[in-house]
């Protein structure tokens, strides 16, 4: 038999990715973060961070328990993002999406939009009556 200790470590905020019992996609969830710590008789033990939706438990402390955490484990990446707070709200923490704007990266695609703008102010300054 194997021996499994969850241990409460933070609250933090998270935006789901898909529809969940108690949240909808893209709707910022409270996340709740633990280490689970497994022992196996056969000699391998491991420790991984596993996340569960909404707020922590009152009297919430670093001591373990061997009562798994009561709500939905959350999946990282295919469930929520973690996500940091800023004055506009909430924004999940993503390589894709760290804050910076993107930019047009076709070039023939610049080219012709700036190509149809300029024609577009020559036709009118020509064809004035």
């Amino acid at each position: 038999m194997s021996t499994m200790r969850w241990t409460f470590r933070k609250e933090t905020r998270g935006v789901a990715l898909t529809d969940g019992k108690m949240f909808k996609k893209g709707d910022a969830i409270p996340v709740t973060v633990y280490e689970l710590y497994t022992d196996s008789r056969g000699g391998g033990s491991n420790t991984v961070e596993v996340y569960y939706y909404g707020e922590a438990p009152k009297g919430a402390d670093s001591e373990p328990t061997m009562r798994p955490p009561s709500g939905q484990q959350l999946l990282i990446g295919k469930t929520f993002e973690l996500a940091e707070e800023n004055s506009t709200g909430i924004s999940p923490t993503t390589s894709e999406t760290n804050g910076t704007v993107d930019e047009l990266t076709n070039n023939k695609t610049v080219m012709w939009l700036g190509l149809i703008v300029v024609g577009y102010f020559a036709y009118k300054y020509f064809n004035k009556k």
